[in-house]
């Protein structure tokens, strides 16, 4: 079985970005020949036209061909964040402050389930009053994140809410 290589893919989505075969050619630097070879392979694969070929006018997709070109677009958009997922993982440690009063309970938990799922991510993590978290959180160098009571922490802090305590 044949299947559409994502190179092809490219080249489907450039020919569509720029109205043809030449447009296209030109700025992906590779021959018309080549881009022209490349499209009749993947619609002999595909077995449909991507494209309707008016002489003097764009290259406009087909029905089809809006289709394959969304899901080719996500495919190389997917292969393109997993080249740099890399680039995600921070290289310096985390630093994580936790309110002194939450550490007994929420500390172990989520030092074990980032072990697990973030192994590449190191954390570094301190116990903090929550006047030393306020203080540091977002103002500069000292914590990337914090857990602790949402109760008067500076409004330009972004926050995410793990729990509710009842009152």
């Amino acid at each position: 079985m044949l299947s559409v290589t994502l190179r092809q893919m490219e080249y489907a989505v450039a020919i569509e970005t720029y109205g043809g075969v030449s447009a296209a050619a030109a700025a992906l630097h590779v021959s018309q020949p080549a881009l022209s070879v490349a499209l009749t392979q993947i619609e002999a694969i595909l077995g449909k036209p991507l494209f309707r070929r008016r002489p003097g006018s764009p290259m406009t997709p087909t029905s089809f061909g809006r289709e394959f070109l969304l899901r080719a677009r996500r495919i190389i958009d997917d292969t393109t964040n997993l080249v740099t997922l890399d680039d995600a993982v921070p290289q310096s440690p985390v630093r994580l402050g936790v309110f002194k009063d939450l550490a007994p309970l929420v500390l172990a938990p989520i030092l074990a389930r980032a072990q697990r799922e973030l192994p590449d991510v190191a954390i570094r993590w301190q116990t903090l009053t929550f006047e030393e978290i306020a203080a540091q959180i977002g103002r500069g160098p000292d914590l990337d994140l914090a857990i602790t009571y949402n109760l008067g922490l500076d409004s330009s802090c972004q926050r995410q809410t793990l729990m509710e305590l009842p009152l």
